[in-house]
């Protein structure tokens, strides 16, 4: 390994420690099992020549179909759009089953690069998740395909969090093909507050491993879906679920069309 600079300062220990740690902490950030928002953080203390360079650097730690073109000229936010487009569609999931809050930029369904740059709690760490949100693009539409409760009343957590709430527990209110009424155990990680309403919920896939994590939302016309924030479930409380029957497969759910994630 070769590292630049001023002799004195590159053989020191420290720098040599801080160089390895920073190595070490890149090699963990690649790894499959790792959320996207790592990568985010890790991003966030970089300093850049031109703005964009951030965003093109993390198409790097992705591992991207393709590196966009970047121009100097270009927004960031116009260059996170391209980036996100050629996202791995299982690190586009992170986007939209972990943060936390809709998007404010040109997509409601993942956050802005604003979001992203500056949101105080993302949610990092180890992700066991194999969703999928595929870009397609002669469409230019993004789709889900998953596990769909068509209507499920969320109560309390209409307050916003606070710094001492690391979770959330609260519950849902669905009906069973009879029309009796249950309750599910949820809990949000987060600090986004959720109106009580009802909405429509979606999740990753019909087995257990892949229903922990839940989008709360608006089903729109055109088959599509608006987010409003996330929730997780419980193992016991997913198998509880799944006894019911009321996820069904939003492939099959609405004439055989995967959702698609509604634009701005």
């Amino acid at each position: 390994m070769t590292i630049c600079g001023d002799a004195k300062l590159v053989n020191s220990d420290d720098i040599q420690t801080g160089f390895q740690k920073q190595l070490w902490s890149l090699g963990n950030i690649m790894r499959s099992d790792c959320s996207l928002f790592d990568a985010v953080m890790h991003m966030r203390g970089r300093v850049s020549t031109n703005p964009v360079d951030r965003v093109a650097g993390l198409a790097y730690l992705l591992w991207t179909v393709a590196i966009p073109a970047y121009y100097e000229t270009q927004s960031e936010e116009d260059a996170w759009m391209a980036l996100v487009n050629v996202m791995g569609p299982v690190f586009r999931a992170h986007l939209l089953f972990l943060y936390p809050s809709p998007g404010n930029g040109n997509k409601v369904w993942r956050p802005s690069w604003k979001q992203a740059m500056d949101e105080t709690c993302l949610p990092e760490g180890k992700v066991n998740m194999h969703g999928w949100v595929e870009w397609d693009e002669e469409t230019e539409t993004d789709r889900h395909n998953g596990v769909c409760i068509e209507e499920g009343y969320v109560r309390g957590l209409s307050v916003p969090g606070n710094a001492e709430d690391a979770e959330r527990c609260r519950e849902i209110i669905v009906k069973d093909t009879k029309g009796v009424i249950h309750a599910f155990k949820i809990v949000a990680t987060h600090h986004y507050p959720i109106p009580e309403d009802s909405y429509t919920l979606i999740s990753i896939g019909n087995l257990p491993s892949r229903m922990e994590n839940w989008v709360v939302g608006r089903r729109l016309p055109a088959q599509t879906f608006e987010k409003i924030s996330v929730f997780k479930m419980t193992a016991k409380e997913i198998e509880r679920l799944e006894d019911l029957g009321v996820a069904k497969d939003s492939y099959n759910y609405n004439q055989g069309y995967t959702m698609i994630i509604d634009d701005m």
